[in-house]
């Protein structure tokens, strides 16, 4: 920490600087405490640190010091520099309809490990930030026209930001069902995701080799695969196969350092223009 002595009314101009880094550092300026207003902060252009592209940044903070800055003939400016790391992950996948075995597909077997114990699965995987998808039913098999109805939960600092994946392809928002965000005991926040839709036929949408079949041999087809889901119950091979993730996207803060200038107000002289440079390392 530094301090110098100046009067009130003066002009502040200050530049932070941090070495070059990947992710390159986020840098905020806080005036007694509080975040810089924008309208004081600017970010420098920062080339790229040769070829192995780290990236340095720096921001300027400028304004006119006035009699309310000072608390107790001091005005304390500090640049905080954050390297923020942003990554995705991902749950177990679950499978529906197709070739799905409930006995034997992946999502079973996450299943039948943790059938005994529900709570423990959510904490065990929370505990890891793992999202974890709760509500599928591994009882009995789907059919057409039942409502799958399923929840994702995931847990970081901040809280992450959670997407469902069905068939490779995020869900329709039409689907989807966001829950409001809760702290937990640790500090940090839950965030939950629900994924509510009906189970489609496999051919459900109309193909341009369906369309060249006649209407009553597409009906007596129909009739067949219904009359063939109403005997046995245990077969989901007429249905859409959907395979579905959950993504959590989130944000860790790997590094984290600050410097901190005091200003007094013992001197007293007019005018004055304060120009520093601060140069945050590793």
């Amino acid at each position: 920490m530094s301090s110098s002595y100046y009067t009130v009314f003066i002009h502040i101009n200050l530049t932070c600087r941090t070495m070059p880094s990947r992710p390159p550092a986020t840098l905020t300026w806080h005036i007694n405490q509080e975040i810089a207003d924008s309208r004081y902060v600017k970010s420098l252009s920062v080339l790229s640190s040769s070829s192995d592209g780290l990236i340095g940044s720096a921001s300027q903070l400028f304004f006119y010091s006035e009699s309310s800055h000072y608390h107790g003939g001091l005005l304390k400016i500090t640049c905080l520099s954050d390297i923020i790391l942003q990554y995705t992950v991902a749950s177990e996948e679950v499978m529906i309809g197709g070739a799905n075995d409930p006995s034997s597909s992946s999502s079973s077997d996450l299943f039948n490990r943790y059938r005994n114990s529900a709570h423990q699965m959510i904490t065990d995987s929370m505990s890891k930030d793992i999202p974890i998808i709760t509500g599928i039913s591994h009882q009995r098999y789907y059919k057409p026209g039942d409502i799958v109805n399923l929840t994702c939960i995931s847990r970081a600092k901040p809280a992450p930001k959670l997407s469902f994946m069905v068939n490779d392809e995020e869900a329709n928002p039409a689907q989807i069902r966001e829950y409001p965000i809760f702290p937990l005991s640790d500090g940090s926040f839950a965030s939950k995701l629900g994924l509510k839709f009906k189970v489609k036929m496999e051919n459900s949408v109309s193909s341009s080799s369906s369309l060249s079949h006649s209407g009553k041999h597409y009906h007596h087809q129909l009739s067949n695969r219904l009359s063939s889901n109403s005997k046995n119950d245990r077969t989901s091979s007429n249905i859409k196969q959907y395979r579905i993730k959950c993504l959590a996207s989130m944000e860790k803060n790997i590094y984290h350092v600050k410097n901190e200038l005091l200003l007094g107000t013992s001197k007293q002289s007019s005018g004055l223009h304060f120009s520093e440079n601060f140069a945050l390392h590793p």
